[in-house]
């Protein structure tokens, strides 16, 4: 299994490719290459907001199902710059499908805590069946606390719980600091 993103060349023959639909994401599974994400395109579960800016570093398991960070286009229905980024996720099954978002809740693994942006990339990713899996990435926080934190996405079909890893300002395990 294979994912990368790549950028294609601007040109006003046609096919027409402009600056609002140039970069692209395609995986290969060992039948071919396919398009998994385009800028300018709908993105799944984002209210019909369009991709704007997509990953550099994609994460893929072993299985073949790939998890990333893009932007949405602001001014794209629903899409304000305090919720212009998120994670998307194949892991679970049934196709590509929104995991967070920018401004999402991630109770109840911090209670009255928001999404306020997130680090580069997925940190981890893991299919441990066609319908379940789990990914771990940084987030930074807002509302009840402003801390960085490492959240896992546990994934059951299209059932996505969050739970803590780790959290700035607490102990780290095995120390007492």
């Amino acid at each position: 299994n294979l994912v990368f993103p790549a950028h294609l060349l601007i040109t006003n023959d046609p096919p027409v490719v402009t600056v609002d639909n140039f970069q692209g994401l395609w995986k290969d599974d060992g039948s071919g290459l396919k398009l998994i994400a385009r800028s300018g395109s709908p993105a799944p579960g984002a209210g019909g907001a369009l991709w704007d800016i997509l990953p550099m570093i994609p994460a893929i398991t072993d299985s073949g199902d790939v998890t990333f960070f893009a932007s949405l286009r602001v001014g794209s229905p629903t899409v304000t710059g305090t919720s212009d980024t998120a994670l998307w996720t194949q892991i679970g099954g049934g196709g590509l499908k929104l995991l967070l978002r920018e401004g999402d809740s991630i109770a109840p693994a911090i209670s009255g805590a928001n999404v306020s942006y997130f680090g580069s990339g997925a940190f981890a990713t893991a299919t441990l069946s066609p319908t379940t899996g789990t990914a771990a990435y940084p987030v930074n926080l807002t509302g009840s606390t402003t801390d960085s934190a490492i959240i896992r996405s546990n994934i059951n079909g299209s059932t996505i719980t969050h739970t803590l890893v780790a959290r700035e300002n607490s102990p780290a395990p095995g120390t007492t600091e």
